[in-house]
C-alpha cells in the first residue's frame, strides 16, 4: 500500500519532466517512469529485507546471522544469571550421579572427559558435533569405538535419570 502512494507522489513530483513535443504521449511515458520506479524500489525492499532478520525467529536464521548474534555482548538479567547457574549446577550434579553408575573404566574416563569438556565449555574453539567428539577421544585417551560404546552406556543412564518423573528434571 505504501508503495503504491509512494509511486504516484513520484510521478507527481517528475510530472514536469514529460514533454509532449518528443512525440510520446504521458500515459506511456509515465507507464514507463513508473514501472521502473517501481522495479527498483521494489529490488531496494527486498535487500532490505534479506538484510534485516526478525530475532523473535531464530530458526530462520543464516550461519553467518547466527555468528554475529553470537559476538554481540548481551546482558543477562539478574534472574537469568541464576537460572543459568542452577541449571549448571543441576546438570554437573547429573554428571556426578551419572559418574557413580559407571563400573567400566572406559566409562568413567569418558564421563571425566564430559565433565571436563562442559566446565571448559567457553574456551573450545569449535562447537560441532565432530569437535566435541574428538575432544572428548584426546581427553578420554579412548579410540573412537570404545568412545562409542562408553558414550552409549552413559546415555542409557542418562535417559533413566532425566525427566519429570526421574532424578532430573533440567528442562
Amino acid at each position: 500500500m505504501h508503495l503504491k502512494s509512494d509511486c504516484v507522489a513520484f510521478l507527481f513530483e517528475t510530472i514536469h519532466k514529460w514533454n509532449p513535443d518528443k512525440g510520446t504521449k504521458a500515459f506511456s511515458y509515465f507507464n514507463v517512469v513508473a514501472k521502473n520506479w517501481l522495479t527498483i524500489n521494489s529490488r531496494r525492499l527486498l535487500k532490505h529485507a534479506r538484510r534485516s532478520v526478525c530475532i523473535d525467529v531464530p530458526e530462520d536464521f543464516t550461519l553467518d546471522e547466527k555468528r554475529n548474534l553470537a559476538e554481540i555482548d548481551i546482558v543477562m538479567s539478574h534472574e537469568e544469571v541464576m537460572l543459568k547457574k542452577e541449571r549448571y549446577n543441576a546438570i554437573n550434579e547429573m554428571f556426578c550421579y551419572i559418574k557413580g553408575l559407571l563400573k567400566d573404566d572406559r566409562d568413567i574416563r569418558c564421563i571425566n572427559a564430559i565433565i571436563h569438556v562442559f566446565n571448559n565449555i567457553d574456551s573450545l574453539d569449535y562447537l560441532n558435533k565432530r569437535a566435541v567428539f574428538v575432544y572428548l577421544r584426546e581427553i578420554s585417551g579412548l579410540n573412537s569405538p570404545e568412545l562409542s560404546s562408553s558414550l552409549s552406556n552413559i546415555r542409557k543412564h542418562y535417559r533413566k535419570t532425566i525427566g519429570p518423573s526421574n532424578m532430573f528434571d533440567l528442562f
